[in-house]
């Protein structure tokens, strides 16, 4: 997604939160995303996701600033083409983890 190919700056990522998951859920291939560090941060908490054809979701609640810093751009997708199993742990992410501005949350960014 982002070309950075150095191994020290990757990190995998659970799709659904380990402390959401089941046993199994935290060891299966298809509940992991390998991206870069500053990404997975991002990711982990709820800044970004990605829909159903791989492409970034930003939340509101990411400033344009912040996107920028962490070398963000429209039209970003996954490289590779999620899993039958994966997409229902991304759709999870998307509906419990990915952070959606709700009026009182948009006022606490500004």
């Amino acid at each position: 997604m982002t070309g950075i190919e150095e191994p020290i700056l990757l990190r995998a990522s659970h799709i659904k939160p380990y402390a959401q998951s089941s046993a199994a859920e935290c060891v299966t291939a298809h509940n992991g995303l390998l991206l870069a560090a500053g990404l997975d941060a991002l990711f982990d908490k709820g800044f970004v996701t990605f829909d159903a054809r791989g492409e970034l979701l930003r939340s509101d609640l990411l400033t344009p600033e912040v996107a920028t810093a962490f070398g963000l751009k429209r039209k970003m997708r996954l490289r590779d083409t999620l899993s039958e199993e994966a997409h229902v742990f991304m759709r999870h992410h998307r509906e419990k983890v990915f952070l959606k501005a709700t009026p009182a949350r948009r006022r606490r960014a500004t």
